[in-house]
């Protein structure tokens, strides 16, 4: 699982800084996360002042989406799970049969 979440507006957003972990893995009550699994982003950050507050679209899909697949693989390595090993298809000894 992973959470993304996009802060909106003005606010002070540290509980979300902290909540998202890039820095430091986020713990409760002694027990530190096994993994990082929250991206936050403030959505002003991609807010184009310059341009009557245009919003740069393809950046903040880049920066909700840039953890997703070291997530995704952190899982997978957590539950053990490997991708198959490919092999050429000239490898493989095929049978056709004709219907």
């Amino acid at each position: 699982m992973s959470i993304i979440i996009v802060g909106i507006g003005n606010e002070d957003f540290e509980a979300m800084i902290i909540l998202d972990g890039d820095h430091k893995r986020v713990s409760f009550k002694g027990q530190v996360a096994e993994r990082d699994i929250v991206q936050f982003v403030a959505f002003r950050d991609f807010l184009d002042l310059s341009r009557d507050n245009v919003i740069n679209s393809q950046l903040l899909a880049k920066e909700v989406l840039a953890e997703i697949p070291e997530q995704f693989i952190g899982y997978m390595k957590s539950k053990h799970i490997f991708p198959n090993i490919t092999r050429k298809l000239s490898d493989l000894k095929l049978k056709i049969t004709q219907v």
